[in-house]
Protein backbone atom coordinates (compact mmCIF):
# COMPACT_ATOMS: atom_id res chain seq x y z
CA UNK A 1 0.00 0.00 0.00
CA UNK A 2 1.42 3.63 -0.53
CA UNK A 3 1.52 5.84 2.39
CA UNK A 4 -1.92 7.73 1.61
CA UNK A 5 -3.46 4.36 1.13
CA UNK A 6 -2.08 3.07 4.61
CA UNK A 7 -3.47 6.33 6.10
CA UNK A 8 -7.16 6.01 4.46
CA UNK A 9 -7.12 2.25 5.86
CA UNK A 10 -6.60 3.15 9.54
CA UNK A 11 -9.89 4.95 10.23
CA UNK A 12 -11.72 4.63 6.73
CA UNK A 13 -14.81 3.51 8.41
CA UNK A 14 -14.85 5.72 11.44
CA UNK A 15 -13.78 8.98 8.91
CA UNK A 16 -15.06 8.14 5.32
CA UNK A 17 -18.44 6.09 5.96
CA UNK A 18 -16.94 4.00 2.52
CA UNK A 19 -17.52 0.57 3.71
CA UNK A 20 -15.99 -1.07 0.85
CA UNK A 21 -12.24 0.16 0.92
CA UNK A 22 -11.53 -3.07 3.19
CA UNK A 23 -8.38 -4.39 2.31
CA UNK A 24 -8.52 -7.40 0.79
CA UNK A 25 -4.91 -9.20 1.52
CA UNK A 26 -5.21 -13.08 1.91
CA UNK A 27 -4.41 -14.18 5.38
CA UNK A 28 -6.05 -17.20 6.28
CA UNK A 29 -2.96 -19.24 5.48
CA UNK A 30 -1.26 -16.86 8.11
CA UNK A 31 -4.18 -17.02 10.42
CA UNK A 32 -4.02 -21.16 10.24
CA UNK A 33 -0.92 -21.02 11.19
CA UNK A 34 -1.34 -19.01 14.18
CA UNK A 35 -4.24 -21.32 15.10
CA UNK A 36 -2.25 -24.02 15.13
CA UNK A 37 0.99 -22.66 16.79
CA UNK A 38 -0.46 -20.71 19.04
CA UNK A 39 1.76 -18.11 17.61
CA UNK A 40 2.98 -14.70 19.12
CA UNK A 41 1.46 -11.45 16.78
CA UNK A 42 3.08 -9.20 16.27
CA UNK A 43 0.93 -6.00 15.45
CA UNK A 44 3.09 -3.64 13.25
CA UNK A 45 0.54 -2.00 11.41
CA UNK A 46 -2.04 -4.93 10.47
CA UNK A 47 -5.16 -3.17 10.87
CA UNK A 48 -6.25 -2.88 7.68
CA UNK A 49 -6.73 -6.82 7.75
CA UNK A 50 -8.85 -6.43 10.67
CA UNK A 51 -12.64 -6.48 9.00
CA UNK A 52 -11.73 -10.30 8.42
CA UNK A 53 -10.45 -11.95 10.99
CA UNK A 54 -12.50 -14.34 12.87
CA UNK A 55 -12.12 -14.54 16.67
CA UNK A 56 -9.10 -15.25 17.97
CA UNK A 57 -8.66 -18.43 20.41
CA UNK A 58 -5.32 -18.19 20.43
CA UNK A 59 -2.40 -16.39 23.03
CA UNK A 60 -1.54 -13.10 21.94
CA UNK A 61 1.74 -11.52 22.58
CA UNK A 62 1.61 -7.58 21.00
CA UNK A 63 4.39 -4.88 21.07
CA UNK A 64 2.79 -1.54 20.52
CA UNK A 65 4.98 0.97 19.18
CA UNK A 66 3.50 4.13 21.71
CA UNK A 67 3.16 7.88 22.72
CA UNK A 68 3.31 10.53 19.79
CA UNK A 69 5.48 8.35 17.53
CA UNK A 70 2.93 5.60 16.30
CA UNK A 71 -0.58 4.48 17.25
CA UNK A 72 -1.11 0.80 15.76
CA UNK A 73 -3.00 -0.65 18.27
CA UNK A 74 -5.73 0.64 20.12
CA UNK A 75 -7.16 -1.83 23.39
CA UNK A 76 -10.98 -1.33 22.01
CA UNK A 77 -9.89 -1.62 18.03
CA UNK A 78 -11.64 -5.03 16.23
CA UNK A 79 -8.69 -7.15 16.89
CA UNK A 80 -8.58 -6.46 20.20
CA UNK A 81 -12.21 -6.76 20.79
CA UNK A 82 -11.72 -10.49 19.30
CA UNK A 83 -8.89 -11.71 22.02
CA UNK A 84 -10.75 -13.63 24.28
CA UNK A 85 -7.72 -15.69 25.27
CA UNK A 86 -4.26 -14.75 27.45
CA UNK A 87 -2.41 -12.00 26.06
CA UNK A 88 0.57 -9.77 27.10
CA UNK A 89 1.37 -6.23 25.38
CA UNK A 90 4.16 -3.93 26.14
CA UNK A 91 3.72 -0.18 24.88
CA UNK A 92 7.16 1.36 24.12
CA UNK A 93 8.24 5.39 22.54
CA UNK A 94 9.89 3.38 19.30
CA UNK A 95 8.75 4.93 16.32
CA UNK A 96 10.13 1.77 14.23
CA UNK A 97 8.76 -1.84 14.48
CA UNK A 98 12.26 -3.30 15.39
CA UNK A 99 12.31 -2.42 19.53
CA UNK A 100 15.74 -3.92 19.83
CA UNK A 101 17.15 -1.53 17.24
CA UNK A 102 14.50 1.62 17.00
CA UNK A 103 14.66 5.26 17.62
CA UNK A 104 13.84 7.32 19.35
CA UNK A 105 15.26 5.05 22.55
CA UNK A 106 15.33 3.00 24.75
CA UNK A 107 15.91 0.40 23.25
CA UNK A 108 15.22 -2.95 24.69
CA UNK A 109 15.79 -6.55 25.20
CA UNK A 110 12.93 -7.55 22.53
CA UNK A 111 14.04 -10.66 20.97
CA UNK A 112 14.88 -12.44 24.73
CA UNK A 113 11.14 -11.58 25.48
CA UNK A 114 10.07 -12.95 21.78
CA UNK A 115 11.77 -16.22 23.03
CA UNK A 116 10.22 -16.54 26.41
CA UNK A 117 6.76 -16.45 25.06
CA UNK A 118 7.90 -18.99 22.22
CA UNK A 119 9.35 -21.13 24.68
CA UNK A 120 6.17 -21.38 27.05
CA UNK A 121 3.73 -21.72 24.29
CA UNK A 122 5.36 -23.64 21.75
CA UNK A 123 7.59 -25.92 24.07
CA UNK A 124 5.58 -26.03 27.37
CA UNK A 125 8.80 -24.36 29.16
CA UNK A 126 8.17 -22.34 31.83
CA UNK A 127 9.62 -19.48 31.35
CA UNK A 128 7.72 -16.89 34.03
CA UNK A 129 6.14 -14.93 31.40
CA UNK A 130 2.44 -15.75 31.91
CA UNK A 131 2.69 -14.72 35.82
CA UNK A 132 3.98 -11.21 34.86
CA UNK A 133 1.47 -8.35 34.63
CA UNK A 134 -0.24 -8.13 31.27
CA UNK A 135 0.27 -4.92 30.17
CA UNK A 136 4.07 -2.99 30.35
CA UNK A 137 4.19 0.76 29.36
CA UNK A 138 6.94 3.23 28.50
CA UNK A 139 5.20 6.30 29.94
CA UNK A 140 6.93 9.10 27.80
CA UNK A 141 7.80 12.58 29.96
CA UNK A 142 7.21 16.33 28.68
CA UNK A 143 9.41 16.63 25.53
CA UNK A 144 9.19 19.66 23.26
CA UNK A 145 8.53 18.77 19.62
CA UNK A 146 11.58 18.63 17.37
CA UNK A 147 11.86 16.98 13.62
CA UNK A 148 13.72 14.04 15.53
CA UNK A 149 14.48 12.55 18.85
CA UNK A 150 17.01 10.40 19.24
CA UNK A 151 15.77 9.02 22.69
CA UNK A 152 12.75 10.04 24.80
CA UNK A 153 12.62 10.44 28.59
CA UNK A 154 10.00 8.22 30.47
CA UNK A 155 10.08 5.03 33.04
CA UNK A 156 8.51 1.64 33.14
CA UNK A 157 4.77 0.94 34.91
CA UNK A 158 2.89 -2.57 34.86
CA UNK A 159 -0.38 -2.83 35.10
CA UNK A 160 -2.49 -6.36 35.96
CA UNK A 161 -5.51 -5.11 33.97
CA UNK A 162 -6.54 -2.78 30.86
CA UNK A 163 -8.64 -0.03 31.48
CA UNK A 164 -6.78 0.74 34.26
CA UNK A 165 -7.04 4.24 36.38
CA UNK A 166 -9.76 6.48 37.26
CA UNK A 167 -11.44 9.71 34.71
CA UNK A 168 -11.05 13.03 35.68
CA UNK A 169 -13.21 15.79 33.20
CA UNK A 170 -12.20 19.27 32.46
CA UNK A 171 -15.41 21.18 31.20
CA UNK A 172 -14.42 23.40 27.84
CA UNK A 173 -15.48 26.98 28.64
CA UNK A 174 -17.53 29.59 27.30
CA UNK A 175 -13.98 31.70 27.62
CA UNK A 176 -11.46 29.00 25.84
CA UNK A 177 -10.65 27.78 29.33
CA UNK A 178 -10.25 24.06 30.02
CA UNK A 179 -10.77 22.49 33.51
CA UNK A 180 -12.83 21.97 36.89
CA UNK A 181 -13.14 26.13 36.80
CA UNK A 182 -14.44 27.05 33.28
CA UNK A 183 -17.36 28.48 32.52
CA UNK A 184 -19.43 25.85 30.26
CA UNK A 185 -19.23 26.90 26.24
CA UNK A 186 -22.72 27.33 24.87
CA UNK A 187 -23.02 27.56 21.30
CA UNK A 188 -19.67 28.54 19.81
CA UNK A 189 -19.31 28.68 15.98
CA UNK A 190 -16.11 26.27 14.62
CA UNK A 191 -15.66 26.82 11.17
CA UNK A 192 -12.00 26.21 10.28
CA UNK A 193 -9.83 25.77 7.92
CA UNK A 194 -8.89 22.71 5.40
CA UNK A 195 -5.26 23.71 6.32
CA UNK A 196 -5.75 22.49 9.79
CA UNK A 197 -3.70 18.97 9.61
CA UNK A 198 -0.75 20.09 7.85
CA UNK A 199 1.03 19.24 10.98
CA UNK A 200 0.11 16.53 11.80
CA UNK A 201 3.15 14.47 11.07
CA UNK A 202 3.09 11.43 9.90
CA UNK A 203 0.72 8.97 11.03
CA UNK A 204 2.81 5.41 10.57
CA UNK A 205 6.06 7.33 11.67
CA UNK A 206 9.38 5.00 11.43
CA UNK A 207 11.88 7.15 13.60
CA UNK A 208 13.25 8.75 10.81
CA UNK A 209 13.83 12.62 10.65
CA UNK A 210 10.98 14.35 9.72
CA UNK A 211 8.40 12.15 10.84
CA UNK A 212 7.12 13.87 14.04
CA UNK A 213 4.67 16.54 14.74
CA UNK A 214 6.71 19.99 15.05
CA UNK A 215 4.98 22.52 17.41
CA UNK A 216 1.24 22.59 17.23
CA UNK A 217 1.02 26.39 17.36
CA UNK A 218 -0.35 27.02 13.79
CA UNK A 219 -2.48 24.73 13.64
CA UNK A 220 -4.16 25.43 16.98
CA UNK A 221 -4.14 29.11 15.24
CA UNK A 222 -6.40 27.20 12.66
CA UNK A 223 -8.80 25.71 15.18
CA UNK A 224 -11.06 26.54 18.15
CA UNK A 225 -8.66 25.78 21.31
CA UNK A 226 -9.29 25.65 24.94
CA UNK A 227 -6.40 25.49 27.52
CA UNK A 228 -6.14 24.55 31.08
CA UNK A 229 -4.28 26.86 33.68
CA UNK A 230 -0.93 25.38 34.09
CA UNK A 231 -0.93 22.18 36.22
CA UNK A 232 0.15 22.95 39.95
CA UNK A 233 1.43 19.07 39.53
CA UNK A 234 2.44 16.69 37.26
CA UNK A 235 -0.15 14.64 35.73
CA UNK A 236 0.37 10.94 34.50
CA UNK A 237 -2.57 9.87 31.63
CA UNK A 238 -2.66 6.23 30.23
CA UNK A 239 -5.50 4.90 28.25
CA UNK A 240 -8.00 6.48 25.82
CA UNK A 241 -8.67 10.32 26.16
CA UNK A 242 -12.26 11.38 25.47
CA UNK A 243 -14.28 14.74 24.37
CA UNK A 244 -18.17 14.57 24.35
CA UNK A 245 -19.75 17.02 22.81
CA UNK A 246 -23.03 18.68 22.13
CA UNK A 247 -22.71 20.41 18.48
CA UNK A 248 -24.69 20.50 15.14
CA UNK A 249 -23.68 20.99 11.57
CA UNK A 250 -25.02 23.56 8.98
CA UNK A 251 -24.45 20.03 6.68
CA UNK A 252 -25.78 16.90 6.04
CA UNK A 253 -22.05 15.16 5.82
CA UNK A 254 -19.50 16.83 8.05
CA UNK A 255 -16.54 15.39 10.69
CA UNK A 256 -15.37 16.98 13.63
CA UNK A 257 -11.05 16.54 14.65
CA UNK A 258 -10.44 16.71 18.04
CA UNK A 259 -6.42 17.56 19.23
CA UNK A 260 -5.18 17.12 22.33
CA UNK A 261 -1.30 19.14 23.15
CA UNK A 262 0.73 20.14 25.88
CA UNK A 263 1.54 23.56 26.26
CA UNK A 264 4.69 24.69 27.93
CA UNK A 265 5.37 27.50 29.48
CA UNK A 266 6.81 29.26 26.54
CA UNK A 267 3.49 28.64 23.83
CA UNK A 268 5.20 25.83 22.54
CA UNK A 269 2.65 23.32 21.60
CA UNK A 270 3.00 19.59 21.25
CA UNK A 271 0.58 16.92 20.00
CA UNK A 272 -0.22 14.30 22.24
CA UNK A 273 -2.99 12.85 20.33
CA UNK A 274 -5.79 13.24 18.33
CA UNK A 275 -9.24 11.67 17.16
CA UNK A 276 -11.48 11.93 14.39
CA UNK A 277 -15.30 11.22 14.02
CA UNK A 278 -17.59 11.12 10.67
CA UNK A 279 -20.97 12.94 12.62
CA UNK A 280 -22.68 10.58 10.27
CA UNK A 281 -21.47 7.65 12.11
CA UNK A 282 -22.74 9.20 15.30
CA UNK A 283 -24.48 6.83 16.74
CA UNK A 284 -22.83 3.35 15.32
CA UNK A 285 -20.20 2.71 12.43
CA UNK A 286 -22.36 0.22 10.64
CA UNK A 287 -25.23 2.21 9.52
CA UNK A 288 -25.07 5.89 7.95
CA UNK A 289 -27.31 8.40 8.84
CA UNK A 290 -26.88 11.94 7.26
CA UNK A 291 -27.38 14.50 9.29
CA UNK A 292 -30.33 17.26 9.39
CA UNK A 293 -28.39 20.86 9.52
CA UNK A 294 -28.75 22.43 12.81
CA UNK A 295 -29.74 19.38 14.64
CA UNK A 296 -28.71 18.80 17.79
CA UNK A 297 -26.24 15.86 18.43
CA UNK A 298 -24.26 14.38 21.39
CA UNK A 299 -20.92 12.36 20.14
CA UNK A 300 -17.74 11.63 22.28
CA UNK A 301 -15.00 11.41 20.25
CA UNK A 302 -12.32 8.85 21.59
CA UNK A 303 -8.43 9.93 20.96
CA UNK A 304 -5.60 7.54 20.15
CA UNK A 305 -4.15 5.87 23.10
CA UNK A 306 -1.28 7.66 25.11
CA UNK A 307 0.92 6.90 28.15
CA UNK A 308 2.66 10.31 28.96
CA UNK A 309 3.46 12.46 31.86
CA UNK A 310 2.68 16.18 31.81
CA UNK A 311 5.05 18.07 33.80
CA UNK A 312 4.34 20.46 35.99
CA UNK A 313 3.83 24.39 34.73
CA UNK A 314 2.75 23.20 31.73
CA UNK A 315 -0.78 22.97 30.35
CA UNK A 316 -3.35 20.73 28.38
CA UNK A 317 -5.06 22.18 25.24
CA UNK A 318 -8.31 21.02 23.45
CA UNK A 319 -8.21 21.62 19.60
CA UNK A 320 -11.58 21.84 17.47
CA UNK A 321 -11.86 21.49 13.51
CA UNK A 322 -14.33 20.27 11.30
CA UNK A 323 -11.56 19.47 8.95
CA UNK A 324 -8.12 17.46 9.14
CA UNK A 325 -6.37 17.34 6.21
CA UNK A 326 -4.74 15.17 4.77
CA UNK A 327 -5.12 12.86 7.71
CA UNK A 328 -8.95 12.69 6.81
CA UNK A 329 -10.88 13.45 3.17
CA UNK A 330 -12.82 16.47 3.79
CA UNK A 331 -16.59 16.95 3.71
CA UNK A 332 -17.67 17.82 0.29
CA UNK A 333 -18.79 21.28 1.46
CA UNK A 334 -17.41 23.34 3.88
CA UNK A 335 -18.71 22.83 7.19
CA UNK A 336 -19.47 25.39 10.24
CA UNK A 337 -20.10 23.31 13.15
CA UNK A 338 -21.75 24.89 16.72
CA UNK A 339 -20.68 23.82 19.79
CA UNK A 340 -23.42 23.77 22.60
CA UNK A 341 -21.05 22.55 25.48
CA UNK A 342 -18.09 19.57 25.87
CA UNK A 343 -15.87 17.98 28.80
CA UNK A 344 -12.24 16.20 28.19
CA UNK A 345 -12.31 12.99 29.99
CA UNK A 346 -8.67 11.95 31.14
CA UNK A 347 -7.74 8.35 32.17
CA UNK A 348 -5.63 9.10 35.27
CA UNK A 349 -3.11 6.97 36.08
CA UNK A 350 -1.00 6.42 39.53
CA UNK A 351 1.73 4.16 40.90
CA UNK A 352 5.16 3.52 41.43
CA UNK A 353 7.76 3.50 38.72
CA UNK A 354 9.68 0.48 37.73
CA UNK A 355 13.26 -0.48 36.84
CA UNK A 356 14.22 -1.35 33.15
CA UNK A 357 12.54 -4.90 32.89
CA UNK A 358 14.21 -5.78 29.93
CA UNK A 359 17.43 -6.72 29.22
CA UNK A 360 19.76 -4.99 26.41
CA UNK A 361 18.83 -5.29 23.10
CA UNK A 362 20.52 -8.15 21.32
CA UNK A 363 20.15 -9.07 17.86
CA UNK A 364 22.06 -10.21 14.37
CA UNK A 365 24.34 -8.12 12.65
CA UNK A 366 22.86 -6.56 9.34
CA UNK A 367 24.84 -7.51 6.06
CA UNK A 368 27.34 -5.16 5.54
CA UNK A 369 27.11 -2.53 2.94
CA UNK A 370 28.10 1.03 2.14
CA UNK A 371 26.37 3.94 1.80
CA UNK A 372 26.31 5.41 -2.18
CA UNK A 373 23.12 7.66 -0.61
CA UNK A 374 22.39 8.64 2.66
CA UNK A 375 18.32 8.27 3.24
CA UNK A 376 15.80 10.91 4.73
CA UNK A 377 12.53 12.39 5.13
CA UNK A 378 11.53 15.84 3.63
CA UNK A 379 8.23 17.50 4.41
CA UNK A 380 7.13 20.54 3.20
CA UNK A 381 4.24 22.91 2.74
CA UNK A 382 3.71 25.24 0.02
CA UNK A 383 1.02 28.25 -0.35
CA UNK A 384 0.00 29.03 -3.65
CA UNK A 385 -1.68 32.84 -2.90
CA UNK A 386 -2.72 33.52 -6.09
CA UNK A 387 -5.15 30.43 -6.74
CA UNK A 388 -5.06 29.89 -2.56
CA UNK A 389 -3.97 25.83 -2.71
CA UNK A 390 -2.15 24.51 -0.07
CA UNK A 391 0.23 21.33 -2.07
CA UNK A 392 1.69 19.64 1.36
CA UNK A 393 4.65 16.88 0.22
CA UNK A 394 6.61 14.10 1.75
CA UNK A 395 9.89 13.24 -0.26
CA UNK A 396 11.47 10.34 1.20
CA UNK A 397 14.45 9.26 0.03
CA UNK A 398 15.77 5.58 1.08
CA UNK A 399 19.04 6.05 0.00
CA UNK A 400 21.47 4.01 -2.34
CA UNK A 401 23.05 0.89 -0.30
CA UNK A 402 26.03 -1.49 -2.18
CA UNK A 403 25.91 -4.92 -0.28
CA UNK A 404 29.11 -7.18 -0.36
CA UNK A 405 27.98 -9.15 -3.35
CA UNK A 406 27.89 -6.18 -5.50
CA UNK A 407 23.88 -5.69 -5.25
CA UNK A 408 23.03 -2.43 -4.77
CA UNK A 409 19.71 -1.15 -4.01
CA UNK A 410 17.72 1.82 -4.31
CA UNK A 411 14.29 3.51 -3.15
CA UNK A 412 12.73 7.14 -3.23
CA UNK A 413 9.29 8.02 -2.73
CA UNK A 414 6.61 10.74 -2.71
CA UNK A 415 3.46 11.69 -1.31
CA UNK A 416 1.63 14.86 -2.54
CA UNK A 417 -1.63 16.45 -1.25
CA UNK A 418 -3.17 19.70 -2.59
CA UNK A 419 -6.23 21.17 -2.00
CA UNK A 420 -7.86 24.97 -2.27
CA UNK A 421 -9.24 26.52 0.78
CA UNK A 422 -12.49 27.20 -0.33
CA UNK A 423 -13.34 23.88 -2.28
CA UNK A 424 -12.97 20.44 -0.49
CA UNK A 425 -13.75 19.02 -3.78
CA UNK A 426 -10.29 19.85 -4.92
CA UNK A 427 -8.69 17.63 -2.85
CA UNK A 428 -6.31 15.10 -4.26
CA UNK A 429 -3.96 13.23 -3.05
CA UNK A 430 -1.11 10.99 -5.39
CA UNK A 431 1.73 8.48 -3.75
CA UNK A 432 4.97 7.65 -6.28
CA UNK A 433 7.33 4.59 -5.36
CA UNK A 434 10.54 3.25 -7.07
CA UNK A 435 12.66 0.92 -6.12
CA UNK A 436 15.74 -0.60 -8.13
CA UNK A 437 18.24 -3.14 -7.95
CA UNK A 438 21.69 -2.95 -9.78
CA UNK A 439 24.11 -5.74 -9.98
CA UNK A 440 27.06 -4.72 -13.01
CA UNK A 441 25.33 -4.09 -16.22
CA UNK A 442 21.94 -5.58 -14.74
CA UNK A 443 19.67 -2.98 -13.77
CA UNK A 444 15.72 -3.33 -12.76
CA UNK A 445 13.89 -1.10 -11.66
CA UNK A 446 9.77 -0.92 -10.41
CA UNK A 447 7.92 2.07 -10.41
CA UNK A 448 4.28 2.66 -8.70
CA UNK A 449 1.59 5.66 -9.02
CA UNK A 450 -1.60 5.71 -6.98
CA UNK A 451 -4.07 8.97 -7.54
CA UNK A 452 -7.28 10.22 -5.84
CA UNK A 453 -9.60 12.84 -6.44
CA UNK A 454 -13.44 13.20 -5.78
CA UNK A 455 -16.73 14.94 -6.34
CA UNK A 456 -19.69 14.87 -4.03
CA UNK A 457 -20.84 11.53 -4.87
CA UNK A 458 -17.57 9.44 -5.95
CA UNK A 459 -13.70 8.42 -5.38
CA UNK A 460 -11.68 7.98 -7.76
CA UNK A 461 -9.05 6.33 -7.89
CA UNK A 462 -6.06 5.23 -10.26
CA UNK A 463 -3.33 2.70 -9.75
CA UNK A 464 -0.43 2.35 -12.31
CA UNK A 465 2.65 0.15 -11.76
CA UNK A 466 5.53 0.00 -14.45
CA UNK A 467 8.33 -2.68 -14.66
CA UNK A 468 11.60 -1.93 -16.45
CA UNK A 469 14.93 -4.25 -16.82
CA UNK A 470 17.80 -1.62 -18.26
CA UNK A 471 15.56 0.89 -19.99
CA UNK A 472 12.66 -1.39 -21.59
CA UNK A 473 9.67 -1.18 -19.48
CA UNK A 474 8.83 -5.15 -19.72
CA UNK A 475 5.36 -5.23 -17.98
CA UNK A 476 2.60 -2.14 -17.19
CA UNK A 477 -0.96 -2.41 -15.47
CA UNK A 478 -3.77 0.56 -14.81
CA UNK A 479 -6.44 0.13 -12.12
CA UNK A 480 -9.27 2.67 -12.02
CA UNK A 481 -12.28 2.37 -9.59
CA UNK A 482 -15.11 4.74 -8.75
CA UNK A 483 -16.37 4.26 -4.94
CA UNK A 484 -19.48 5.66 -3.32
CA UNK A 485 -18.78 8.63 -0.78
CA UNK A 486 -21.72 6.47 1.55
CA UNK A 487 -21.80 9.59 4.48
CA UNK A 488 -18.81 10.84 3.90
Amino acid sequence: MSGFHCQMARDWPRVSGCQKMQNKIPCRVFWNICRTAKAMVLLCGIRCIIPILPVMDMPQFAWICGGVAIWLYQRDSPIARRIVLPEKRADWPLGTPIPERGTPGPAIGFLQECLRWWDYWLKGIDTGIMEEPALRVWMQESKKPAANHKTWPGFWIEEPIWPCGKLCEYPLGMDGSLGEEARQVGDMVISGTLAHGQDSGNWCPMGVIGDYPPDQRAEDGRSVTFTSRPLEESLDILGFPEVSMRLSANRERALISVRLCEVFPGGTSALLSWGLLNLAHGETHEVVRYLKPDEILDVTVRLNAIGCRISEGNALRVSLSPAYWPQAWPSPEPVTLRLNGGCLRLPIWSGQALKTPYGEPEGASELKHSVLRKSGQFPAGHWHAVDEKLIYEVLTDGGRLRFEDGLELDERAKDQWEIKMEDPLSATAKCEREIALVRGAWRVRVETQSDMRCDERLFYLTNKVVVHEGEKAIFHRDWYSEIPREGC
